[in-house]
């Protein structure tokens, strides 16, 4: 064989070589990051808002990664004050829910999104829609694939909404004497 052919096989052997060492540390460095238990089910379609609070920190004691998430803390206030830094009273609206990371729900479960829309806003929207489709949207499944406290959240600004909203009618209602 003539060195030419030599270096081609060499040069050809030593690409393969790369190929198999690469492929190796992908699979390595992809089994690290499986060890991280639970970090698939801190997604947003999963947590909501509170998903981008949800990190990998390195143990070097047990050589792998652990997933760190950050869940509401939800305790009943007696006056109805904030009385900690951070406290958000769920009140139902916009702002409230945008700082608890709770956002307006479609009855069928999926969130909106931005915190912009509100019922009102959205059940018009929805009507429009139907009209021009003419079809109905079919509920899903994805509200019971959420975790718990979004929903549990969810129904306490849904109640405090409506609660606060009947105390502003009751509020500006004027009895006169018959």
């Amino acid at each position: 064989m003539s060195s030419a052919a030599e270096a081609n096989i060499s040069a050809a052997a030593l690409a393969i070589a790369l190929v198999a060492l690469f492929t190796a540390l992908g699979q390595l460095i992809q089994q690290y990051f499986a060890t991280a238990d639970g970090y698939r089910r801190c997604q947003k379609s999963v947590m909501g808002g509170y998903s981008r609070h949800t990190r990998l920190r390195w143990r070097w004691r047990e050589f792998r990664f652990e997933t760190l998430y950050t869940v509401p803390k939800i305790f009943m206030v007696g006056d109805g004050a904030p009385s900690r830094i951070e406290q958000v009273l769920l009140t139902g609206s916009a702002l409230t829910r945008e700082k608890s990371l709770v956002p307006w729900e479609r009855r069928n479960g999926e969130s909106l999104g931005p915190f912009h829309e509100t019922p009102q806003q959205l059940e018009a929207r929805r009507t429009q829609n139907w009209l021009a489709k003419g079809v109905k949207p079919k509920p899903s499944a994805s509200h019971s694939e959420k975790v718990c406290w979004l929903s549990f959240l969810s129904m306490i600004h849904e109640a405090t909404f409506a609660a606060v909203k009947e105390l502003q009618i009751h509020k500006d209602t004027v009895y006169a004497p018959p």
